[in-house]
């Protein structure tokens, strides 16, 4: 491995860059299917962050491409763990709902990001993801009164 990342110009960077425009390229196009004009706001503010992130990203990599060679692991266990998480979180949006499956995202990413867990970091863990939760339901719910999917449990 370590072999061919000598030769190799392609970098982590590259490779994150890469993934970023390809995500921004699907929401653009996931954005003309949202028939209420209100509603591309947040997806094409997301859009343009990421393409200008990826964008930019990239540039800086072929500029430099002797940075981050890919010697070492493209992503750590927790990496790896955190965008398994996000991809359940996803698929059970439909399901249990938006507000309950992001609560339980956020509350795995902080069990898994957590040092050590005893009981006042346990508690403190889900008082973030139930203020996270109460601040996303306020904002997009009550004050920009968008649509959030709605599952079994909410």
């Amino acid at each position: 491995m370590k072999e061919i990342a000598k030769h190799s110009k392609i970098t982590q960077n590259t490779i994150i860059a890469s993934v970023m425009i390809l995500f921004s390229l699907i929401n653009a196009w996931q954005i003309f299917t949202i028939k209420v004009p209100e509603s591309r706001l947040m997806p094409i503010l997301t859009f343009s962050l990421t393409f200008i992130s990826g964008i930019s990203l990239m540039i800086r990599s072929c500029i430099k491409p002797d940075m981050n060679k890919l010697s070492v692991l493209l992503f750590t266990k927790k990496e790896m763990i955190m965008a398994v998480l996000l991809l359940a979180s996803v698929y059970l949006i439909e399901i249990i709902g938006f507000y309950t499956s992001s609560f339980l995202l956020v509350f795995a990413i902080g069990v898994l990001l957590s040092k050590r867990i005893d009981k006042k970091i346990f508690v403190m863990i889900i008082l973030r993801s139930t203020v996270l939760m109460l601040i996303v339901f306020v904002m997009f719910t009550l004050l920009l009164s968008m649509y959030l999917p709605h599952g079994i449990i909410y």
